[in-house]
């Protein structure tokens, strides 16, 4: 028997607090943090390219209105980059895999 998945849409702190169950939320939090530093180390990279491209305001970013947390003790974070066009770029983090070498 399979553990059910739950997904919790969460907006604010708030949120975690209310929606999360109590022994859920180092996760939820953990897998929120490493989004975050992810997004934030991509936000800085863009913006030096721009930079140095010398084409500012043409490679910004935008933080989605809320954040979807899945609860399968996976660990498993998808930080995506995404154009008007559609999606530019995936990054991918799975706990225990090797990088690419």
């Amino acid at each position: 028997m399979s553990k059910e998945v739950k997904r919790y849409e969460l907006l604010t702190i708030h949120d975690i607090f209310h929606k999360v169950p109590s022994d859920r939320i180092q996760d939820c939090c953990r897998e929120l943090g490493t989004l975050l530093a992810q997004t934030k180390a991509l936000s800085e990279l863009l913006e030096a390219t721009s930079e140095s491209l010398d084409i500012s305001g043409h490679l910004g970013f935008k933080l989605p209105e809320f954040f979807t947390w899945t609860d399968d003790g996976k660990g498993e974070i998808d930080t995506v980059v995404c154009s008007e066009e559609g999606e530019i770029m995936r990054l991918a983090t799975r706990p225990g895999e090797q990088p690419c070498t």
